[in-house]
């Protein structure tokens, strides 16, 4: 026996349904998120100053000893071009450290997660309204060890990403996961067991 294409797809849109978090509950996850990335930002205007205060120090160190060595005659050539080797290494590296620290993370946070709550919340929609191609990279993106179909239990329970495993609900479902490759029309396996492969 085997399940016609159309069913399959009304039944996995079901699935997503079921699994996909509430509004409510993807507030909650906007809120830790939020929280995070307060505490990154926070976190990278601290090593921010730090490195702008190391690179002013040090630029200010190299040109007392260049002003000690070339118009004081106050240290020996060998000396000054160890100290002014160290002096290029410190200011080299504090700029290193800046450019890390003032490297873009994410644009707008904000924007991003208004994407993902209308992406999530309504996983059931955005399935529907996608082209195939990217029906398949969305089914990863869900999926993202593939979904296993019984023909009498449905669909099994799978790992989730990230934004659908906390909200999933507990429930019983086959196993025997199989590697992602894309909503294909079924055949019976030993027990009635249907896989699906998405690709």
């Amino acid at each position: 026996m085997s399940i016609r294409h159309e069913e399959l797809h009304e039944r996995f849109t079901d699935h997503l349904r079921a699994i996909q978090p509430t509004p409510a509950a993807f507030g909650l996850l906007r809120e830790a998120l939020n929280r995070q990335w307060n505490q990154v930002e926070a976190e990278r205007s601290t090593h921010t100053a730090a490195a702008r205060q190391d690179i002013d120090t040090a630029r200010e160190r190299r040109a007392r000893l260049i002003d000690a060595f070339v118009y004081r005659a106050a240290l020996p050539e060998a000396d000054y071009r160890e100290r002014l080797a160290i002096l290029d290494r410190e200011i080299l590296e504090a700029e290193e450290r800046l450019a890390q620290a003032d490297a873009p993370v994410l644009g707008d946070l904000g924007g991003l997660l208004d994407y993902a709550e209308k992406l999530v919340t309504r996983a059931d929609e955005s399935w529907r309204g996608l082209a195939p191609d990217i029906q398949r990279r969305f089914q990863h993106l869900v999926f993202p060890h593939g979904i296993a179909f019984d023909s009498d239990q449905g669909f099994g329970t799978s790992e989730t990403c990230l934004l659908f495993s906390d909200f999933e609900p507990p429930d019983g479902g086959g196993n025997g996961v199989v590697r992602p490759r894309g909503l294909e029309p079924l055949t019976y396996g030993s027990g009635g067991r249907r896989s699906i492969q998405l690709s």
